[in-house]
């Protein structure tokens, strides 16, 4: 009896599962997917820029996210005599602490993911945890989705400065590989005329990371061109980040010097085709003087009228003599829409895009010093786009002392009053805010405020007006406010720095407390009287 007990014990324990794996091995995810159940025994290594840290297993038993091992994987950045650790424990749970120990920051991360150093010249310069959502396939991409951890040191203190990015580094790395501080690239999406038309993943966004200073933009293509190669990057990124910075004269330089490798580039990466430098202007009036062929015409009216698909279109290849001879016929262009109109036709919204929404550039650039010279000097009139698609689209109750000065929308109203000269243009020191202010020609008491957050990409619009119905001159009374701001759903949103700009700028128009404060937040376009 006893012998037949043990044979039927020995075969129970031979049909129980055994791990595959053992205490001290090293596993690896590769990347791929936010919740990967496969491992691999090879790290992830792009470049010898991004490696993967391995994965070690410290025990054989269920983590508590269910995985049939534990896992601990670590490294370390040495800023000085300081060394900072960083470990991610089960594919989930980070904490980053210095030498002594403290902890200086932690976080559960929402998949699961290994641990991967960035490299430059050599030396770990910060971390990184993600994947790519599709695991390599469909999005020309390393990562989808990856957050940067940068120990940075200021005055003797040492913080942990984060980005969530999608990390793009091969199509890059010959071009920063000398760079002086590692620099990285987010792969944005180029907006198309239509959802379906977006290029994803397929633009760029430099950032330098720098122990001192944090994860810093690269916001001018001055900037950018000392920074890196940028004769390593192919034709068709360099159209767009030409573009992307406005470097008109630049871009037609390139563009006429490298024509024909920019097509030959742009055909063969099969190119989403879409129109949109128009930005609502009638399409026939626009191109009556370029030279398109009739069945290119023809097809372009199909489309229009719904007669004829995208993929039906004839193919593009067949109009690129005409556009070369359409962009050599001007040796310079007085704007970027003119030169997109000319030379990239049928790739317009691949270089540029609908309207101007660049928040940075109002803090970086230094040839336009007041709200004036924004709206009359600049040739492609970004601050008149950015405010027309920024602030709400609706008629406006700024009353004026005609009738007919009602007869306006909002922006409207906010860029008559921008239109004269000598108004407020300040930076904070961080380059993060932008405050620009003006008051309306002849009618100096009529006030306009622009607070923009370059970081959140925000604005907040303040005009200063006066009801003319009333028998009180407009200088005995205190003016009455509207705020105006698609980010923050009621007035208590709105954030401490835009009120302390405002207090500034009350302050130094020697300006009373309005009378009453309407504000229009969101999209609802409903007043919320405040006084």
């Amino acid at each position: 009896m006893k012998k037949i007990i043990s044979i039927i014990i020995f075969g129970l324990l031979c049909c129980l599962p055994v791990s595959a794996y053992e205490v001290g091995e090293e596993v690896y995810l590769n990347a791929c997917g936010n919740d990967p159940q496969e491992y691999y025994d090879k790290p992830l290594n792009i470049q010898n820029i991004l490696l993967e840290v391995p994965n070690k297993i410290i025990k054989v038993e269920k983590s508590k996210y269910d995985r049939e091992f534990q896992t601990l994987a670590s490294s370390e950045v040495k800023l000085d005599n300081d060394n900072i650790t960083i470990s991610v424990s089960n594919f989930r749970d980070l904490v980053i602490k210095n030498k002594a120990g403290d902890i200086l920051g932690q976080r559960k991360i929402s998949g699961a993911s290994s641990l991967y150093e960035l490299k430059h010249k050599g030396k770990v310069v910060a971390w990184g945890v993600g994947w790519h959502k599709n695991c390599g396939n469909n999005y020309d991409t390393d990562f989808t989705a990856f957050r940067i951890f940068l120990p940075v040191k200021k005055n003797n203190k040492i913080s942990i400065e984060q980005k969530l990015i999608s990390l793009n580094l091969r199509p890059f790395y010959k071009a920063t590989i000398n760079s002086e501080k590692l620099i990285i690239v987010d792969a944005i999406e180029i907006s198309g005329s239509s959802r379906a038309a977006t290029y994803y993943y397929e633009g760029q966004k430099f950032y330098e990371l720098d122990h001192s200073y944090g994860i810093k933009t690269i916001d001018t293509y001055e900037e950018l061109y000392k920074k890196i190669d940028v004769s390593q990057l192919n034709p068709s990124r360099m159209v767009n980040i030409l573009a992307g910075y406005y470097e008109t004269e630049e871009l037609t330089k390139y563009t006429k010097t490298n024509f024909d490798n920019i097509y030959k580039d742009l055909l063969t990466n099969h190119w989403n085709i879409s129109y949109e430098f128009d930005n609502g202007d009638n399409l026939w009036d626009s191109i009556s003087d370029l030279n398109i062929s009739d069945e290119y015409i023809k097809a372009l009216r199909a489309l229009e009228n719904r007669e004829l698909l995208w993929e039906d279109f004839p193919p593009i290849a067949g109009a690129i003599p005409s556009i070369k001879k359409n962009c050599f016929k001007k040796d310079t262009y007085v704007n970027l829409k003119e030169l997109v109109r000319n030379c990239y036709f049928f790739h317009s919204s691949y270089v540029m895009e609908f309207g101007f929404g660049d928040s940075k550039w109002f803090a970086v650039q230094t040839e336009f010093k007041d709200s004036k010279d924004l709206l009359n000097e600049d040739k492609d009139q970004r601050f008149k786009q950015f405010l027309e698609f920024n602030v709400t689209d609706m008629k406006s109750i700024v009353w004026g002392k005609k009738k007919e000065d009602m007869d306006h929308t909002f922006v409207e109203a906010l860029i008559g009053i921008f239109e004269r000269a000598n108004g407020g243009y300040n930076v904070s020191e961080d380059k993060r805010y932008v405050v620009i202010s003006g008051c309306e020609y002849k009618s100096c008491d009529t006030k306009g405020l622009v607070f923009i957050d370059t970081d959140e990409g925000s604005i907040i619009s303040l005009i200063r007006h006066f009801d003319y119905d009333i028998d009180t001159p407009t200088d005995k009374q205190p003016g009455e406010w509207l705020i105006l701001s698609m980010w923050h759903d009621k007035y208590k949103d709105l954030p401490k720095e835009f009120m302390d700009a405002v207090t500034e700028w009350r302050s130094s128009e020697d300006l009373p407390q309005p009378s009453i404060i309407r504000y229009v937040g969101g999209f609802n376009k409903e007043f919320e009287v405040i006084k």
